[in-house]
């Protein structure tokens, strides 16, 4: 008793120490290690998204009356898995939305009539949606601190989640009965809400604008499908989407996670009986049944992998401190964040490390109590700075084609007058890959995340091929590769 009495003192000097000297050296280096340097209210009430009444409201109210997408409303006939995300055999991308419907309606019933009986529906939503335009236009949201355990209130950053679900679910209809301006509207709600989380961005905001974007990046590339929209609607989307800077937005995520990281840490040493007890008397019961079922499935790997987990709940807190030491080192020296502000190009190596980050952290007994998200955070940086640049092509590619009947042989040709400068691949720092194929369609790609120019080719694992912006056929795509804007 007195040998693990001895060991666990040691490890818990070693690991303080090493803690504190981590955070102070990166407070010397200019990083905020608390969460009121780093997210404390710094915008007036007026300019605040969650100050809305409106909005107030809406995060206030039962997690089962939010808003949400149409697809999970409840109604009978809406699958929870729609068919719309599913690949067909003659890559027909566009998003059908009788295939939410599940038994799919009669052959008679056309998609702008299921559309229109689904915007019937969802009418007493669209009425709580409309009246969050106020606060979508606010230009700033300070995500309310939790100076307990959690450092940052992230039931903020959930709850917008279903905001953008609906607006996503709700442009698609619109697109589907043909009101473009409705469409519109509802995707600058998107956007607005994209511009909104990148003003104060930590891990789980990130998250979001990684999503967002995703959808945005649909309904975009849906409307051009269809031929939905103006001239001036994609100028006006344009500019949304080049009014943030997905760089500056990730490293300054980074500072953020530092602060959060560095709170986090100071609170579990100033609580340190109520920390680790917590955790451990919380997941025993499921650690203990997980670990059995293994043994008697005779699955040694998983019963290792139980054991690993059983020991990060009841190691020292110092092993723990000392592995958040090691994760706010790893944030400070992260491939595209050094410092405060430098940042560098990828090569194939450095995209191949940060893929395999996100996944070497589900195995690995690190840290469980402070940035669990920093590893898979990584690789959503190049991927939202691949995708808003292929977005910003794609946008100014359709209106190139409006006013000229065609799309243009070069990217180049596109500066000034629908890009301020063409995009730079977040691999090697080069403009971003484009041709025409075959039918005159653009074909625009990304180096990411493979790394290697590989045709432009994407690939259904998520860490090959390259992220492209196509509307027409590409040679070589086959249904089993595919993968939707």
């Amino acid at each position: 008793m007195i040998g693990v009495a001895a060991f666990y003192w040691i490890a818990n000097w070693l690991g303080q120490r090493k803690f504190e000297k981590t955070v102070a050296g990166l407070k010397a280096e200019g990083f905020a290690v608390t969460i009121e340097d780093a997210f404390g209210r710094k915008c007036p009430a007026e300019d605040d998204m969650f100050s809305d009444p409106a909005m107030a409201a809406e995060m206030a109210a039962d997690e089962n009356q939010r808003l949400t997408s149409v697809r999970r409303m409840g109604f009978p006939e809406i699958s929870q898995r729609s068919e719309a995300w599913k690949i067909t055999p003659d890559l027909h991308r566009r998003i059908d939305v009788r295939r939410w419907i599940d038994p799919p309606p009669a052959t008679t019933a056309t998609e702008a009539e299921v559309a229109t009986d689904l915007l019937l529906r969802i009418q007493p939503q669209s009425v709580r949606f409309d009246a969050l335009a106020p606060a979508l236009d606010r230009p700033s949201a300070a995500w309310a601190a939790n100076r307990q355990q959690d450092p940052i209130d992230y039931s903020q950053l959930f709850s917008i989640q279903g905001i953008y679900e609906f607006a996503h679910d709700r442009a698609i209809l619109h697109l589907a009965v043909g009101d473009h301006e409705a469409a519109a509207a509802d995707l600058d709600s998107l956007l607005r809400l994209i511009i909104a989380a990148s003003r104060q961005p930590c891990t789980v905001s990130l998250h979001d604008i990684n999503r967002f974007q995703r959808g945005a990046f649909e309904v975009v590339w849906e409307g051009i499908e269809r031929g939905a929209w103006t001239s001036t609607e994609l100028a006006h989307v344009q500019s949304l989407i080049e009014a943030y800077d997905s760089e500056e937005t990730s490293m300054r995520a980074m500072a953020g996670e530092i602060a959060i990281g560095s709170s986090f840490g100071q609170w579990a040493l100033a609580h340190p009986d109520r920390f680790k007890a917590g955790y451990f008397l919380i997941s025993w019961k499921d650690i203990g049944g997980s670990f059995w079922d293994a043994i008697r499935a005779r699955d040694q790997v998983q019963a290792g992998r139980w054991l690993k987990y059983s020991w990060c709940r009841v190691r020292p807190l110092g092993s723990d401190l000392g592995d958040a030491a090691d994760d706010l080192q790893f944030v400070r020296s992260s491939v595209l964040f050094s410092g405060n502000v430098r940042r560098k190009s990828l090569n194939a190596k450095e995209c191949k490390h940060i893929q395999g980050l996100a996944w070497a952290w589900t195995t690995s007994p690190r840290a469980t109590f402070v940035m669990a998200e920093v590893c898979e955070m990584t690789s959503w940086i190049p991927e939202i700075t691949s995708r808003q640049s292929l977005i910003r092509c794609g946008l100014a590619l359709e209106r190139y084609r409006l006013k000229c009947g065609t799309y243009p042989d070069t990217l180049a040709v596109l500066v000034p007058d629908f890009l301020s400068a063409v995009p730079l691949d977040v691999c090697d720092g080069k403009p971003l890959r484009y041709n025409r194929l075959l039918d005159g369609s653009p074909h625009v790609w990304t180096l990411w995340p493979s790394g290697k120019d590989e045709g432009g080719l994407p690939s259904a694992l998520a860490e090959k091929g390259n992220r492209v912006w196509i509307t027409g056929e590409l040679p070589g795509l086959t249904d089993t590769i595919w993968r939707r804007p």
